[in-house]
């Protein structure tokens, strides 16, 4: 943008001083022709640095994942395989989901059970012929079930691992029949994303204007 403006620049002084001769062309007009464009870089500069920042320092990178069971099993299926592409959503892996699902079944019916007997001990107490801290104590397991039982579902539904995002999976450590545990450093696959993240450095006097939502420009020379 500098270039066009001194290009402008130095055809309006040629026609002005030369094509035209409109203005002598004397050691004060040789003086101000050159003033001119020097303090107006200068200027243009400052103000492009506050209002309009600009870094050459630029990365751009694409995040890996490292995919992590968060329930323990054994491995019943592994539908991907390494530099497969996948959507997000699509299933990585499954693990046997028998226990997990026995376990619902299980805290479901003690939570059918728990808001029975809450139920009951409302209505006797609200006959005047039951004690409070029973109901208190009923609603208290009845909570208690109900953390439970989501508890339960959430592990359930970690049996089927999907993809977090687009990507590419770049590693795969499973194999049908592998048995996988919920170690947080472990990781049995390994997931690229599609999206891309920028990281550019600036000048501490230059962030003041830069604010989350800006929109941004750039360019790979």
């Amino acid at each position: 943008m500098e270039a066009l403006l001194l290009a402008i620049y130095a055809t309006i002084v040629w026609l002005i001083f030369f094509k035209f001769k409109l203005l002598p062309w004397t050691t004060s007009a040789k003086v101000i022709v050159v003033t001119i464009p020097v303090v107006g870089m200068i200027t243009l500069i400052l103000l492009l640095n506050v209002f309009a920042p600009s870094s050459g320092d630029v990365i751009v990178v694409r995040n890996s994942v490292g995919i992590v069971s968060q329930v323990k099993g054994r491995v019943i299926d592994v539908p991907v395989r390494i530099n497969q592409r996948v959507k997000q959503g699509d299933v990585l892996f499954k693990i046997d989901a028998t226990q997990y699902k026995a376990q619902v079944n299980s805290i479901k019916a003690k939570l059918d059970l728990a808001t029975l007997r809450v139920s009951e001990n409302q209505q006797l107490v609200a006959a005047g012929a039951g004690n409070r801290f029973d109901l208190e104590k009923a609603q208290a397991d009845l909570l208690d079930l109900q953390e439970q039982f989501k508890h339960a579902q959430y592990d359930l539904e970690q049996t089927v691992m999907r993809a977090p995002s687009d990507g590419i999976i770049v590693n795969v450590q499973l194999r049908p029949g592998a048995y996988v545990a919920a170690f947080p450093i472990s990781s049995v696959m390994t997931f690229m994303e599609d999206t891309p993240q920028i990281y550019a450095l600036f000048k501490q006097n230059e962030l003041h204007q830069i604010e989350p939502g800006n929109e941004a420009e750039f360019f790979i020379p």
